[in-house]
């Protein structure tokens, strides 16, 4: 069995990455992440570990979304220029596919977030990118 450390990596991952994504990475099945999050709850070392990797997360996140925004904003202007040269639905294509994966990105921002605390509301500073993101990220009520 690996050390709490390990371990609390490996859940951590889970919780941002999914399930299916931290067995093939790590090589572990489904059967030992579960184990591993039913021991959660009377191992505080393992907690602890969790926690810890969890608020290093955390604190990550504003700077990572800043340089995602920025990327999203940069590229704007030399997407929409190469479809004008080129409206081929490859170019299209393409294009959007750039797309989703800022967006992937983004919604993987949105793991990082404490589940209990409220969204925040898209900032107007931040502009028509910021508000697609944020709605196209934002939780659905069901």
């Amino acid at each position: 069995m690996p050390d709490p450390e390990v371990m609390a990596e490996i859940l951590v991952y889970a919780a941002v990455a999914g399930d299916r994504a931290a067995c093939e990475r790590y090589r572990v099945s489904a059967r030992t992440l579960r184990r591993w999050r039913a021991r959660l709850a009377h191992d505080p070392v393992l907690a602890t570990y969790v926690r810890q990797k969890k608020e290093v997360a955390a604190s990550l996140r504003p700077r990572l979304e800043e340089v995602l925004l920025r990327l999203v904003e940069d590229l704007k202007g030399p997407i929409l220029r190469m479809l004008e040269m080129d409206p081929s639905p490859q170019a299209i294509h393409a294009a959007f596919g750039g797309v989703k994966i800022l967006g992937d990105l983004f919604v993987s921002l949105r793991f990082l977030e404490d589940r209990n605390a409220p969204t925040p509301a898209p900032d107007p500073q931040q502009g028509e990118v910021w508000d697609f993101l944020y709605r196209a990220t934002a939780p659905r009520k069901n």
